[in-house]
């Protein structure tokens, strides 16, 4: 097995298997969350200097 394919576990069930190991296989895991950080473009762009 080449280490590459490590990355190609799928999340969830990975992120299930590691819950289920540290809280019990009866207990519910909750959902994902997922977050991104989105900065606005500095000012001065050449987008605004169009105008």
């Amino acid at each position: 097995m080449d280490l590459r394919e490590a990355d190609r576990a799928d999340d969830l069930v990975l992120n299930e298997i590691v819950w289920r190991s540290v809280k019990g296989a009866g207990s519910p895991m909750p959902s994902p969350v997922r977050a991104a950080f989105v900065r606005p473009p500095p000012r001065g762009t050449a987008e605004e200097d169009d105008d």
